[in-house]
């Protein structure tokens, strides 16, 4: 009876590191390459993505200011921009953190579901949740 309480306390206190909302000392690790690997719709509706021809890069500043672009990568590590650069300001409400984004055409925002410095998942108003991984190149072992 012991044991079992003694493992149902430590799953718990795993599944509660696990499930953490990111915090502001996290943003910093968005910066760098990222590539979609899932879409889910609210209905539960979900799309894998196993390559992609172009991934994000995002750059936050010290005030949680920067921007994301469309950049397409060649095998040998350099990167092409190909997209509109979107200006991001991360915003930080109560225990949410959104991501609002502005370009010339329009204006939106996400918010900031989970985030390690391997992956991160948004959700937007539409109840789109995308899932990226860290982007670390096409020939990577990683």
């Amino acid at each position: 009876m012991k044991k079992l309480l003694y493992l149902s306390l430590i799953s718990i206190a795993l599944f509660s590191a696990c499930s953490q909302s990111p915090t502001k000392e996290d943003l910093q690790q968005l910066k760098g390459y990222w590539e979609i690997k899932t879409v889910e719709s609210q209905s539960g509706k979900k799309k894998t993505f196993s390559f992609n021809e172009s991934v994000d890069y995002i750059f936050i500043n010290e005030d949680l200011n920067g921007f994301r672009t469309k950049v397409k990568p060649d095998l040998e590590g350099k990167y092409t921009k190909t997209g509109t650069r979107e200006n991001l300001k991360i915003d930080l409400q109560n225990d949410s953190i959104f991501i609002h984004y502005n370009t010339p055409q329009a204006t939106w925002k996400e918010s900031l579901l989970k985030l390690d410095k391997n992956s991160f998942t948004v959700k937007n108003k539409r109840g789109l949740t995308y899932t990226y991984q860290r982007f670390n190149g096409y020939l990577s072992h990683e």
